[in-house]
């Protein structure tokens, strides 16, 4: 297919009013934020069905899933996940914030239920987006955060890292609130710092 031609997912329905998306659009948000998007279309004209047979990884991880945890900790997820850093930080250029919600949800639509974020990606700027972009979107839909850095008064101390109890709690509650969800799907530590205590499962009190 050539320049900027429609393609539909797969299995969907253009009378049915489907997703339709323009390739080179939904590929250059996918490569500025750092995530790529293999998506599987039909055969163009000329074209042998063979060469077309869509066999992507990424794609058909986006179908496939994957039980992290066990037992009554176990999430039940996409086998690709939706590393959201490069929304806004560490990438150079990056989509406006429109443009990242969107794409999202378009990640959302194509079978993405793991998003990871940090506090550090600009210092709760990122995990604010994320949660903009799954205000009403948040079923089935898991978020990874991460503690560890240090910060005084927003600012990131190079020299030292805080994985202490009190940061951890600290860390965990602003992220629940940034992203405007119950529960974290998993919250882990970002960077190694000193040995700290070993610290029992802790869950933020619901909220009367």
């Amino acid at each position: 297919m050539k320049g900027d031609s429609c393609i539909t997912l797969e299995g969907s329905s253009s009378a049915s009013g489907a997703l339709r998306t323009s390739r080179r659009g939904f590929m250059k948000l996918a490569a500025l934020s750092g995530m790529g998007v293999c998506i599987k279309s039909a055969p163009a004209a000329g074209v042998g069905a063979g060469a077309q047979s869509g066999k992507c990884g990424l794609a058909a991880a986006a179908k496939e899933s994957r039980t992290l945890g066990s037992a009554s900790a176990a999430l039940k997820v996409s086998a690709l996940g939706f590393g959201c850093m490069g929304l806004n930080y560490h990438r150079g250029s990056h989509p406006d914030r429109r443009a990242c919600i969107k794409l999202v949800h378009e990640a959302i639509e194509r079978g993405i239920t793991l998003f990871d974020t940090a506090e550090s990606y600009g210092y709760h700027t990122n995990e604010l987006l994320v949660g903009e972009a799954l205000k009403g979107r948040s079923d089935g839909v898991f978020v990874s955060s991460k503690f560890g850095h240090k910060f005084v008064n927003g600012v990131r101390v190079n020299s030292e890292e805080d994985s202490s109890p009190a940061n951890m709690r600290r860390v965990c509650e602003n992220s629940l609130r940034n992203l405007g969800v119950e529960a974290l799907g998993i919250f882990y530590q970002h960077r190694f710092a000193p040995p700290t205590p070993r610290l029992k499962p802790w869950r933020r009190p619901r909220q009367s």
